[in-house]
């Protein structure tokens, strides 16, 4: 597990809207199926949850890094295919919260 948030920490790949476990296997050097077990019982979420997840993640700090920035940029530089998708999966993470909501509540008062 340390070995598999490291690269996704250090080289960010949750950003490639196209990244698939596949991937990770070549950049981890094990093999798929042990590699989904890690994601199942290690992090306690599948593949796509835990990219899910931290797409999201990288996607809340954008949105207060870059306020300037429209949300629909914000999805395409977080890995998002579509901004209409990146906003489905944002209100179901941020449980019902918009990315523009998110930015308006978390941005310091002027």
């Amino acid at each position: 597990m340390l070995a598999i948030d490291k690269w996704m920490d250090e080289e960010k790949p949750y950003l490639d809207p196209h990244l698939k476990l596949l991937d990770v296997t070549r950049a981890i050097d094990l093999n798929r199926t042990y590699i989904s077990r890690l994601f199942n019982n290690g992090f306690g979420k599948s593949f796509q949850e835990y990219v899910r997840d931290r797409r999201i993640a990288y996607a809340c700090a954008l949105l207060l890094d870059d306020v300037h920035a429209p949300i629909g940029d914000v999805a395409m530089r977080c890995g998002f295919s579509s901004h209409s998708s990146f906003h489905r999966t944002f209100l179901a993470v941020m449980d019902g919260v918009t990315p523009g909501q998110y930015r308006r509540q978390h941005l310091p008062a002027k």
